[in-house]
């Protein structure tokens, strides 16, 4: 049994969702699981978009790709669990090396990602790997 958010931008038959929605796992048996959409009411969210990648790294979501239903996305968006806000991301125009950086109005960190992203894309998955020299 379980219990989904009631609320028109939400179309789970289309597999098309705004924000992000989680199953609650701090139920008891799986009896009890419920969704719930922890998207704060003065954040904006990303765009509506199907069919996209998800990776969960140190406590921090990566989503690539997607599509909107009228073209393949290839902006990687990030999304903080603990702090249950997404992270602006920018494009650097440059080689540079990736880096954290306060650039927005709000004085938030925006991500900056370097090299060229891999063309527009849907219905793909991710996998995480990681270095065998760094962790052993």
């Amino acid at each position: 049994r379980h219990r989904t958010v009631d609320r028109p931008s939400l179309s789970l038959r289309n597999e098309i969702l705004e924000g992000i929605i989680r199953i609650d796992r701090s139920f008891v048996t799986m009896d009890e699981m419920q969704w719930s959409e922890p998207l704060k009411e003065e954040e904006r969210g990303p765009p509506t978009i199907k069919n996209h990648s998800v990776t969960n790294f140190n406590g921090i979501l990566y989503c690539f790709g997607g599509y909107d239903g009228r073209r393949n996305h290839q902006t990687l968006l990030l999304y903080s669990i603990k702090d249950q806000i997404w992270k602006p991301t920018i494009q650097a125009e440059d080689d540079r090396t990736a880096s954290i950086m306060r650039r927005s109005r709000s004085n938030q960190d925006v991500v900056v990602v370097t090299g060229t992203p891999p063309a527009g894309r849907n219905g793909h998955t991710a996998t995480l790997a990681t270095d065998d020299e760094e962790h052993g």
